[in-house]
């Protein structure tokens, strides 16, 4: 889904990104927002408090990969939460859920290269 980013003011891509509290059994809603302006990627995210390993992730993304050139972050590796080390601390289900935000991440920025060669 298309909408303005309330950051940039652009058109950037507007995901969800479901995340669960596990001790509640709550279903937490965290909303990305992924751009591409000028060869370069621009991200906006809310993650509520009460989820922090997504909010703490998503953060580090932030942090490590805004302003960055598209071709990297189209790139990332599918087994970066491994390489990260994350994966033997965090359960089966946290780390297919952020590797989903990874992977999504990947995919978003690849379409947003993909429609700027196109127009």
């Amino acid at each position: 889904m298309r909408s303005a980013c309330r950051s940039c003011h652009q058109s950037c891509v507007r995901r969800e990104i479901g995340g669960s509290d596990e001790s509640k059994n709550a279903r937490l809603l965290s909303i990305l927002w992924i751009g591409v302006e000028q060869g370069t990627v621009r991200i906006h995210a809310e993650a509520p408090r009460e989820a922090p390993t997504v909010r703490g992730f998503v953060g580090f993304l932030i942090e490590a990969l805004e302003g960055v050139e598209a071709t990297s972050v189209a790139g990332l590796p599918a087994d970066l939460l491994e390489r990260m080390g994350l994966a033997e601390v965090l359960s089966v289900v946290r780390s297919r859920g952020l590797g989903a935000v990874v992977q999504r991440m990947r995919r978003d920025v690849a379409r947003a290269l993909a429609e700027r060669v196109t127009t």
